[in-house]
């Protein structure tokens, strides 16, 4: 999925729908209005690893959650 980053996430326990992800990139960042959270559109262009990591890092409860190929955890780091 990238260069370094393998899996994004969304933890649809922790997400408030606050919009940070979606102004960051609201092709792939989309709300979900029915369960009022946010997922991802797995068929919009994921935007390059830094610019991800700048929006997960951004979110204010540390709903997106991003893994590099073995499996670990990039961030949130909270």
């Amino acid at each position: 999925m990238g260069d370094k980053i393998h899996k994004v996430k969304i933890n649809s326990e922790k997400c408030i729908a606050c919009g940070v992800c979606m102004s960051n990139d609201p092709n792939f960042f989309k709300l979900n209005e029915e369960k009022n959270v946010t997922e991802i559109d797995y068929s919009a262009k994921k935007p390059d690893d830094y610019t991800l990591e700048m929006i997960a890092q951004m979110c204010p409860v540390g709903a997106i959650e991003i893994y590099d190929e073995n499996g670990n955890l990039i961030t949130p780091n909270i």
